[in-house]
């Protein structure tokens, strides 16, 4: 495995398939997101992106299920709904990032916002930063946000 990655699991944090990425075939966390033990998590997505998830044939099962108690078509649902779900998964990615800021600063981290990312300075090795964040049940939170970064952006 390269320096700077981390295996990432294949479910999110609600069960839903992540989506496959021909340039990350083996789901490794991308090498951008640990830089030199530092942790940089983007903290939402361009709007088009976080919109574009909310509607189509692949939406998390719990969209549809919302989309299906206003009577909307998941395919084609109205944007209030789109943006109720968006909402919803925001709220979550937020509760999300604020436990790994708790857990990074429980640990004497240095946490800041630049733009819409997240960096977590750690001042130490990459693989000791790996380790701690699996000790605080936070490792599989931070994949699975820095996959769902690369499949919005593109980027990693």
């Amino acid at each position: 495995m390269p320096p700077g990655t981390i295996d990432c699991t294949s479910l999110d944090s609600l069960g839903q398939a992540m989506p496959e990425r021909p340039d990350h075939p083996t789901r490794e966390l991308p090498p951008d997101s640990l830089v030199h033990g530092n942790l940089q998590i983007r903290i939402y997505g361009p709007p088009q992106s976080e919109l574009a998830r909310t509607v189509g044939d692949r939406v998390a099962h719990w969209v549809s299920r919302l989309y299906q108690s206003y009577g909307a078509d998941p395919s084609n649902p109205p944007l209030s709904a789109s943006m109720e779900a968006v909402a919803e998964a925001m709220g979550h990615r937020l509760e999300g990032l604020s436990l790994i800021l708790r857990k990074a600063e429980a640990r004497g981290w240095k946490t800041s916002v630049d733009d819409d990312m997240l960096v977590i300075y750690t001042g130490i090795a990459e693989d000791e930063v790996r380790a701690q964040l699996e000790e605080d049940g936070v490792l599989s939170l931070v994949q699975e946000f820095a996959m769902r970064d690369v499949a919005q952006t593109g980027e990693g």
